[in-house]
């Protein structure tokens, strides 16, 4: 699919048991009416390379997409691995745990393991996380750039660098003309249309209108998807401008329909305003959709999108 209502649906955040200091036996040995003993043995490491957040930029078919699928995670994966972990009985340690750092007989520092005290029945494990984002390619492929935690220390914003917008046609790719296609008319099935296009890892069509209220995509979405002038399809959003980098969203995916949101296509939107005048490159732009907010933030350099982090859907599916 083209946006994230196309991907598989989201699971519940696990819950993981609270460790306060797995080095110290609680009085008793009891807490919160659970038994604690000593662990002596194994600790168990699980590590992951950067989480994909966005599958349809990572697993688009160019050069990068095998890699990515042999060696990362989507963020639903990276949910349901934790939540397998602790249905096994794991639970987080800090390595700092595990091990002090003290001074031998010879002055030198040593490092000496630690006696652990957890639930009765669990077992430690450290989970470590590489860097978000830290290779140049990984802009254009949907991982996670920045995590912003709430009040409640859950997972409140996540902001991704969504790459550099491509705006040369053949790229796109549109057949109008060559070039940049930038408020170009256009003529839609038997109506001229005035369009801007866009691609950001996939193609989109950028229209604005007077109001988005009363469109009929199932009408009109069908004739811009299999215009002529788009050989690969494309995806269309309807834009209603509200006010200085202020935006108003519909959208219409190839292959999917009316969607409630589309992050690309939100970016898209927000770079044909910058491009038409409505907002202001470097600035926030503000992209309501039917399914709710996200800020874009337009340079020559890239496309950065921040949205809230929520459990949308929950399921079970046969495999």
């Amino acid at each position: 699919g083209d946006d994230a209502s196309a991907e598989e649906p989201s699971v519940p955040e696990p819950e993981p048991y609270t460790i306060l200091d797995p080095t110290v036996m609680p009085e008793g040995g009891v807490r919160d009416g659970v038994n604690y003993v000593a662990w002596d043995g194994i600790v168990e490491h699980l590590f992951f390379h950067p989480v994909v957040a966005y599958p349809e930029l990572a697993f688009d078919g160019d050069s990068q997409a095998n890699g990515i699928d042999d060696y990362m995670v989507t963020a639903d994966e990276y949910r349901k691995i934790l939540q397998s972990v602790y249905d096994k009985g794991y639970v987080l340690v800090d390595i700092g745990d595990v091990w002090s750092e003290t001074t031998g007989e010879d002055g030198t520092p040593k490092m000496v393991r630690n006696t652990l005290y957890l639930p009765e029945g669990k077992k430690p494990l450290v989970l470590s996380y590489d860097d978000t984002n830290y290779y140049e390619y990984m802009l254009a492929n949907g991982f996670t750039y920045k995590l912003v935690i709430g009040e409640d220390g859950k997972i409140a914003k996540v902001k991704v660098d969504m790459g550099q917008a491509e705006l040369e046609a053949e790229k796109i790719p549109v057949t109008l003309k060559k070039g940049k296609i930038i408020s170009e008319k256009a003529m839609i099935g038997n109506k001229e249309e005035v369009i801007t296009c866009v691609s950001i890892g996939n193609p989109h069509c950028v229209v604005f209108v007077d109001s988005v209220d009363g469109l009929d995509l199932e009408k009109i979405g069908p004739v811009f998807e299999n215009a002529d002038i788009f050989p690969d399809r494309i995806n269309t959003e309807f834009i209603e401008v509200l006010g200085r980098n202020k935006l108003k969203m519909r959208v219409w995916e190839r292959g999917s329909g009316e969607t409630l949101a589309c992050g690309t296509g939100a970016c898209a939107s927000a770079v044909a305003a910058v491009l038409n005048g409505y907002a202001d490159m470097g600035k926030d732009i503000t992209v309501s959709l039917i399914g709710g907010e996200l800020t874009i933030n337009y340079t020559s350099e890239s496309v950065m999108m921040t949205g809230a982090a929520a459990v949308v859907f929950n399921g079970e599916v046969e495999i």
